[in-house]
């Protein structure tokens, strides 16, 4: 079933987000879901106060603005 592996790669990620600071490409990557659905669970999550942006990635090669990283707030047994 797609919704359980859905879910099943939400806490996955939230179990690595717990130790490792990840950015929204990599948590699409991780959870094997496309980029709009990792944009909305970090605004969700971020709502919630579960997740909480933590330091920056290096800046692209291309120029442009560094992608944030996110990670579970301390609250919630995280990094953050």
């Amino acid at each position: 079933m797609k919704g359980q592996r859905i879910v099943a790669s939400f806490l996955d990620v939230m179990k690595l987000l717990r130790t490792e600071p990840m950015t929204r490409q990599e948590i699409a990557a991780e959870a094997e879901v496309q980029i709009d659905t990792a944009r909305r669970w970090i605004k969700d999550l971020q709502e919630a106060g579960m997740v909480a942006a933590h330091g920056k990635e290096a800046r692209p090669l291309g120029g442009g603005r560094p992608a944030d990283k996110f990670a579970v707030t301390k609250a919630w047994g995280g990094v953050a």
